[in-house]
């Protein structure tokens, strides 16, 4: 059974997430991220606020210092 058009946006932010935090296992101190939509002349607010929480919550530089 394929995902619902509701779940696809979780999955591919679930996605995203788990490839950052793979760039900052492996020693990165930055990670860009580019969000490409539909109509190019737009900004991406919409998808740039789905994204944040999970992008924030486990970066290096909002995590406690060891």
């Amino acid at each position: 059974m394929a995902p619902s058009t509701s779940e696809k946006p979780v999955r591919l932010i679930g996605i995203v997430e788990l490839a950052v935090q793979e760039h900052f296992d492996a020693g990165a101190d930055h990670v860009c991220i580019q969000v490409l939509t539909s109509g190019p002349a737009a900004l991406p607010t919409r998808e740039w606020r789905e994204l944040a929480p999970a992008l924030i919550s486990g970066s290096p530089a909002t995590s406690p210092a060891p």
